[in-house]
């Protein structure tokens, strides 16, 4: 369904020249929709089309009101769920469990701006205005995960499945100019969790409907955004912006303005990098404010680090928005315009000095009253929360009234859970649920935290994208210290008056002494009012993950012996102990081997015959490679794979490795690991259970 633009330009530039005829100046069109999703400046002024954005989601139907019964319901996709997570029923299963459900009849001009889904089985249906065919039929998974090639009916270039497919969610516009329903047929005994995430315009603004050929003849525009997405630092142009630099030691406790400017200016590149003794503490106790036109209270208040979306440490990522490197350099691209003035400070929290060296780009940007808004970023923490599973509670990122948009949010975790598996030690099964403008049910309403950040499974994984990432979790599962972030750039989220943006705190096991920082960045005028608070000594004091003497047998870990890596080597000088907070007794085996094929042999009891899986909590770091594990001479799977890659970039984490089962006779065995890389290889085992 080819829409007829040329001509359409010609009708609209005549209708401007007749007195009395009132058209709005733009359509929405594919072309400007896929350039919206780097377009980081476009977030400085309220969209000119007003728009409303939705999430359809298969949170559980139970949850309605928080002072009703199923506000924290969980059914939201696994199977079996006691309502339906759909709008509409539109044919009740047969015999072979086959229904077919409505996700939604939206009749107004849209556009589809995020796909995500965990796993979802049977076929989607998705039909644009009048269209007797659908844009798309096929299998739900290609709609969610592979997107591109869904819509086009080719195979995409790898790069696009690269940088548009962000870990579980899809970021591809589809616009549609009257209408978009889309259909499910599948089996609700079977996995289907889904969102889709929508702009709905005002019926008055134009959209101009997808088509397939659009993926061809907007090509241009889909290469410059995937290049940009994928190396932001090395394909931004910052042509024709002032590079302005300082630098100032703060002695500890003190406060020192690191750069003041005036004029109608936008800093479009914000670079900060410390030093200090402690750079944990720096990074925490250190807090950046920013005033923007003589404003009293900063409307950017956040720990340095955390504000970057680093914590705890320097933990490397790239990301539209922001990049943090190796070397402790940390860069913002969030475009911050002023009208009249800036004034950039520091405050040093800390028992240390620490140095804070800045550059920053300045840029034209002409000041629009009633269009353009600053940016806002105000970090909060609560210490010593107890998570659990029988008792969630709503977490705020941001309570505010006023008018402006969300464009992001970050969270910083210190989970102190003694199991140690995901399944078990999972901090996020609790939904996002974000209110606007006054609304009695959240037109976002999520179905898990790793859900709103674009993952799912809990995943371990230390990943980083344009839109979304996880850059720290240290494990084993997801215990110890975790970083999640989620940059909303196509997808931000515009209000008129108020925002509420929760996020449930709903764990598999009781964790107290749980740490839970967060920032949700915002765009907004001047008069909005949010309920931050100003950072404290308190706020900031360092969580420390407290000692674990031993896993606890439990959940994913039920049915498991665990026994001390170092105390079962046969040969104690050929290892040496590494410490740490994050392995038991703060310590783990290290081997270093300089040799392909060689091996360390460890002795591993059995209690009884029967079946067992041998797991290995292991260390991934940047000086490991590839391993392989041998019991009583039979090689181990893990998986499918019979090696294990214990190389991690950038960091130092414990991950577990659970083999395939096999059968042992009660006694002791010989496993032996063997170092499978070419030359040096160093070897970290915390601990290693036998699972009954």
């Amino acid at each position: 369904m080819k829409s007829h633009k040329p001509y359409l330009i010609v009708l609209m530039s005549f209708l401007f020249l007749i007195p009395g005829v009132s058209v709005q100046s733009q359509s929405v069109t594919m072309e400007g929709l896929i350039n919206e999703m780097t377009n980081l400046e476009r977030l400085t002024r309220f969209p000119d089309e007003s728009y409303k954005t939705v999430q359809f989601s298969s949170y559980d139907r139970r949850s309605t009101s928080p002072y009703e019964p199923g506000w924290f319901a969980n059914s939201d996709g696994f199977g079996g769920e006691p309502i339906p997570g759909f709008k509409k029923v539109l044919e009740e299963p047969g015999e072979d469990g086959i229904g077919k459900y409505l996700i939604c009849d939206v009749q107004r001009p849209g556009v589809i701006v995020r796909l995500w889904s965990a796993r979802i089985n049977g076929n989607i249906s998705v039909y644009l205005d009048d269209m007797e065919e659908p844009v798309f039929e096929g299998k739900a998974e290609d709609f969610f995960w592979r997107t591109f090639q869904a819509l086009s009916g080719k195979e995409p270039q790898e790069s696009y499945q690269n940088s548009l497919r962000q870990y579980d969610a899809f970021y591809l516009p589809i616009p549609f100019s009257e209408r978009c329903r889309i259909e499910w047929e599948g089996d609700l005994e079977k996995l289907h969790f889904y969102h889709i995430q929508m702009r709905l315009y005002n019926q008055d603004v134009r959209v101009e409907t997808f088509s397939p050929d659009d993926l061809d003849e907007f090509k241009q525009s889909l290469d410059k955004t995937r290049r940009l997405f994928l190396h932001p630092d090395k394909e931004w142009n910052y042509e024709g912006s002032e590079i302005i630099s300082a630098s100032e030691h703060l002695p500890s406790h003190a406060t020192r303005n690191l750069i003041t400017l005036k004029g109608e200016k936008a800093i479009e590149r914000f670079e900060v990098k410390l030093t200090a003794d402690k750079m944990k503490q720096a990074l925490r106790q250190g807090i950046l404010n920013i005033y923007f036109d003589g404003a009293s209270v900063p409307q950017v208040q956040a720990p340095i680090g955390d504000f970057f979306g680093t914590a705890h440490g320097i933990d490397p990522y790239s990301s539209l928005p922001f990049t943090v490197k190796p070397d402790g350099s940390m860069i913002c691209r969030f475009v911050m315009p002023f009208r009249e003035k800036v004034r950039v400070e520091v405050d040093n929290l800390s028992d240390q000095g620490l140095t804070v060296s800045t550059s920053l780009r300045l840029k034209e940007y002409e000041w629009e009253e009633g269009e353009s808004m600053h940016l806002r970023a105000h970090w909060r923490a609560d210490h010593s929360l107890t998570s659990s599973g029988e008792n969630p509670f709503d977490i705020p990122y941001v309570l505010g009234s006023g008018k402006g948009r969300l464009v992001g949010a970050s969270a910083f975790i210190m989970n102190p859970a003694r199991v140690p598996t995901s399944w078990g030690n999972w901090w996020g099964e609790g939904d996002e649920k974000i209110f606007i403008d006054g609304e009695e049910t959240p037109s976002t309403f999520g179905t898990g935290s790793e859900d709103y950040f674009n993952y799912s499974w809990s995943s371990r994984a230390i990943f980083d994208h344009a839109f979304c990432g996880q850059p720290r979790n240290d494990g084993p599962g997801n215990r110890g210290f975790v970083t999640n972030y989620r940059y909303q750039v196509l997808d931000d989220v515009p209000f008129e008056n108020r925002i509420d943006f929760y996020m449930e705190l709903l764990s598999h096991s009781e964790v107290p002494g749980f740490f839970y920082g967060r920032i949700a960045y915002l765009y907004a005028f001047p008069h909005f009012k949010d309920d931050h608070r100003e950072i404290s000594e308190q706020d900031v004091k360092m969580p420390e993950l407290p000692g674990w003497n031993q896993a606890e047998a439990g959940f994913g870990a039920a049915g498991s012996i665990f026994y001390e890596a170092e105390n079962l080597a046969e040969d104690p000088s050929m290892i040496s102990p590494e410490e740490g907070y994050i392995w038991t007794k703060g310590e783990y085996m290290l081997w270093k081997s300089n040799k392909k094929g060689e091996g360390l042999r460890l002795n591993i009891p059995v209690v009884k015959d029967t079946t067992v899986n041998i797991a290995l909590t292991a260390a991934h770091s940047p000086h490991s490679g590839n391993i392989s594990v041998q019991v009583n001479g039979k090689e181990l799977k893990f998986g499918n794979q019979s090696m294990v890659d214990l190389y991690q970039e950038h960091a130092v984490v414990s991950r577990n490795h659970v083999s395939q089962s096999v059968e042992l006779e009660e006694g002791l065995h010989e496993l032996v690991i063997e170092n499978r890389e070419e030359g040096a290889n160093e070897i970290g085992i915390d601990f290693i259970w036998v699972k009954y």
